[in-house]
């Protein structure tokens, strides 16, 4: 969620080395090991569908080795990371109490769905070519 003041911008700074050295990306490993009730199995194969697209997306910012491009990038991979995280962490507490999380971690995999793609499709758009145009707007 967003909180006004910068504090959100401050947010994103203080988790962008977890995102590029591969802190999420393993703590996301360790969620998709973990097993989930049978009903959740489709569930669980779209969130690591979102994990697969998430981890594409960091290393395509790592690979360009580029501070700014990273800069512009970071929000939406932190965005990108915060409900691959999300996801996971509901269709655990779904598997453990399914009365208290069904209907949560089935709604919000839909909303994280939309979330991730869209964030995903804006950073494999870019290139460190169009950073000019993003320092003119």
């Amino acid at each position: 969620t967003s909180i006004y003041e910068g504090t959100t911008q401050l947010q994103t700074v203080a988790a962008l080395p977890h995102v590029t050295t591969g802190t999420y990306s393993q703590m996301l490993e360790e969620f998709e090991a973990q097993d989930v009730r049978p009903e959740y199995e489709a569930l669980k194969a779209r969130a690591k569908a979102m994990d697969v697209k998430y981890n594409e997306a960091v290393e395509f910012v790592k690979a360009a080795n580029n501070n700014e491009f990273t800069d512009l990038c970071s929000r939406h991979l932190y965005e990108m990371a915060a409900n691959c995280v999300m996801s996971q962490l509901l269709l655990r507490d779904a598997t453990k109490s399914p009365e208290l999380f069904d209907k949560s971690v089935k709604v919000y995999l839909n909303l994280a769905e939309a979330e991730v793609a869209k964030h995903y499709n804006f950073v494999k758009s870019l290139s460190v070519e169009s950073l000019e145009s993003y320092k003119q707007a």
